[in-house]
């Protein structure tokens, strides 16, 4: 009983003063941030592979106060910081300030040589950002006005030149026969199970294949809602929007089944098999005795399909041509700078893949998880083809204008609750409140707590066997 009590005392003195340690920080809460990827026109070896510039990351400076400024009144440390360049100048001060990487809110970017707005910030000479002339800031739908929280970090629509962007790793259809990818939904948490898609995704518009959504299913921790347990990605991404439907074709696992799984079909169901796979073509549950279980729907793909073998570990490569994969020793030695710097595999996107009619990704095989991100996991050769990604990934995989209408209703009461207290958002409409992301996950056993707490803090408080 009394360890038991000692343990409790512990684990609150514990998580208390970790509490303690972020709050002694001035922590000024920006919300969604817009990312500005700069379009390189040039391919050239060995050149920049054309990043990702956002300058909020690079050189976005918290104010990290001295113990003297942590006895300042907290109200003014806010106005001071209001006050304050939100990042220094340097290399990147030539690119867009942040909230400025798409198109001006209610304006298209047309060929002006100098764009200024209406808070003095510079933006780059449109010949310097071709991927942006057309483009237009996306806006919410909401039943509340969300505009001045600029929470809209995407383009709608994208600039022309992305519009009629074309693949040059596309597989043609032969004989008419259209090509599919097919995936396996991750059995992680949300934020696993996004990674991954976001992957699913820049491969499929890469490849130029139509793409098949799995069953829904219960998700990770996202299962409180009983009158709903099975969710789908439709239910989070705006996968009716015509422009990503023009980018890549998306239908149901019921529609590839009517589609292809028949006896004059691509990939004919077994017929033993059939019923079981039919079962699971809308709804499915990761457990084998489960009616609607995934599993033979899983296995079906797996047997019809080509496995990749491609997973978190492994560095895509899609060079061009994708026919002469492996070419120029310089090239070769930029891709083993990025690729190997952190032991990832290096895969080029070959003919193998190419000619697959249908393309798996599996997580039931032993390291199958995409466990990373898709600018990580995936590297075009050519810079200007892998911004285009970045953008695409910006642009179409965001959530539901709902999602971002809820999120903004609680963004305004947090910030009328901040008025009240005396701290108002800044001039571009965010802050006003301070906030802390708390990974509950990881406080849901105890033996996790055991592994990962610091064990100076812990140590003689758990069971001496926990290790």
């Amino acid at each position: 009983m009394c360890r038991t009590v000692l343990k409790k005392i512990f684990l609150i003195l514990a998580l208390t003063s970790i509490v303690t340690i972020f709050s002694s920080h001035k922590t000024i809460s920006r919300h969604f941030h817009r990312q500005n990827v700069q379009n390189k026109n040039s391919s050239k070896v060995g050149r920049n592979r054309g990043h990702i510039h956002i300058p909020e990351l690079a050189n976005f400076v918290i104010d990290m106060p001295d113990p003297d400024d942590r006895l300042k009144d907290g109200k003014e440390r806010h106005e001071n910081f209001l006050n304050q360049t939100p990042h220094q100048k340097g290399p990147d001060s030539d690119f867009f300030s942040p909230g400025e990487s798409v198109a001006q809110p209610g304006k298209e970017i047309g060929n002006a040589s100098q764009i200024t707005n209406k808070y003095g910030r510079q933006w780059l000479l449109s010949e310097k950002t071709p991927a942006l002339v057309g483009a237009s800031a996306a806006k919410i739908t909401c039943d509340v006005d969300l505009n001045n929280l600029q929470l809209a970090y995407w383009n709608d629509p994208q600039g022309i030149r992305d519009q009629n962007f074309v693949s040059p790793f596309r597989s043609e259809e032969k004989n008419g026969k259209t090509k599919y990818l097919t995936f396996e939904s991750d059995h992680g948490g949300w934020n696993n199970v996004r990674m991954a898609l976001e992957i699913i995704f820049v491969i499929a518009v890469a490849t130029g294949r139509t793409l098949v959504l799995p069953p829904d299913q219960p998700l990770y921790l996202l299962r409180a809602d009983k009158k709903k347990i099975q969710r789908g990605f439709a239910d989070f991404y705006p996968f009716d929007s015509p422009s990503l439907q023009k980018l890549v074709p998306i239908i149901t696992t019921e529609e590839f089944l009517l589609r292809e799984g028949g006896d004059d079909g691509q990939f004919p169901i077994p017929t033993d098999k059939r019923q079981q796979i039919l079962n699971a073509q809308n709804y499915c549950q990761n457990r084998e005795k489960s009616d609607i279980a995934c599993h033979p729907l899983w296995y079906y793909l797996r047997d019809v399909g080509l496995d990749a073998k491609i997973d978190g570990g492994s560095c895509f490569i899609f060079d061009s041509p994708a026919e002469n994969a492996e070419n120029g020793e310089a090239m070769k030695a930029q891709i083993d700078k990025i690729c190997k710097l952190k032991g990832r595999r290096t895969q080029y996107y070959n003919k193998e893949i190419q000619d697959a009619q249908l393309l798996h990704f599996s997580v039931k095989r032993k390291g199958g998880r995409l466990l990373n991100h898709f600018y990580a996991l995936t590297f075009f050769t050519d810079p200007v083809i892998d911004n285009y990604f970045k953008r695409f990934v910006r642009d179409h995989l965001h959530y539901n204008d709902s999602v971002f209408c809820a999120a903004g209703k609680i963004i305004k009461a947090l910030q009328e609750e901040g008025r009240n207290l005396g701290f108002s958002p800044d001039k571009f409409g965010a802050g006003g409140y301070s906030s802390m992301h708390v990974r509950r996950g990881d406080l849901q056993v105890g033996i996790y707590l055991c592994r990962r707490l610091p064990r100076f803090i812990l140590m003689g408080v758990f069971d001496p066997n926990c290790n």
